[in-house]
């Protein structure tokens, strides 16, 4: 069983690689990517009690994408969680379906409440382009839920958790050489804070080393 679980594993870890370093599919994977930067601002913004009027994302190969905000003013501490809520989400969501990976949680739940966030941000789609991501990223999870075997559906959980870490990284790694005032997220925060652009940039940077870190290891001693 051990040996079972390290090959799902590392077969996972394999292929997460090559759907982030490989710019031929990260120009197609690098969508989820976005659809969960996104999804974090999204899922701030209702969990403060604010309603996003809409998630968009760019159809272009680096066009990225945009969560937008409520037209009433956004108390402090409800923007500053939606603001940096996005660049943190992929290593955060990718941190916790490893910790489910590693404490054995059902992956049918797992898989289940990553539909159901999925059919939430669909009400808010601002365009085809969100609107095709969504589905299909959703069309799949449902076809795993319906008809895969248990151990293919942890599989797809590990190979999640992967992808999610390492993109994670890739996106603060892509925007390194740009300065962070001039990064939409930061510069919000900046503004709203007065703590600098490039502090919020090394804490986002630094919890997605952190996170694949810790997450590679829940995932290795699986």
């Amino acid at each position: 069983m051990a040996a079972s679980a390290s090959t799902t594993v590392l077969g996972a870890l394999g292929l997460a690689v090559l759907a982030v370093v490989l710019d031929p599919l990260w120009r197609w994977t690098g969508k989820l990517e976005t659809l969960v930067h996104e999804a974090g601002h999204a899922t701030m913004l209702l969990v403060t009690g604010n309603w996003p009027t809409e998630v968009v994302i760019g159809s272009g190969r680096r066009a990225g994408g945009h969560t937008g905000l409520p037209d009433r003013p956004i108390f402090l501490p409800s923007a500053v969680a939606a603001a940096s809520a996005g660049y943190a989400a992929p290593s955060v969501a990718g941190l916790v379906l490893a910790r489910s990976v590693d404490r054995g949680w059902s992956p049918v739940s797992v898989l289940a409440g990553l539909l159901v966030v999925l059919i939430v941000l669909a009400l808010f789609h601002g365009n085809w382009t969100a609107l095709l991501v969504i589905s299909t990223a959703g069309s799949l999870l449902a076809l795993f839920l319906w008809r895969a075997a248990p151990s293919v559906q942890v599989g797809v959980v590990v190979a999640l958790a992967w992808f999610l870490l390492l993109a994670g990284l890739r996106s603060m790694w892509e925007i390194a050489g740009i300065p962070a005032s001039k990064i939409k997220d930061f510069t919000y925060l900046a503004r709203r804070t007065g703590v600098p652009a490039e502090i919020w940039f090394l804490s986002v940077g630094l919890g997605a080393m952190f996170s694949l870190f810790v997450g590679a290891g829940w995932l290795l001693t699986h």
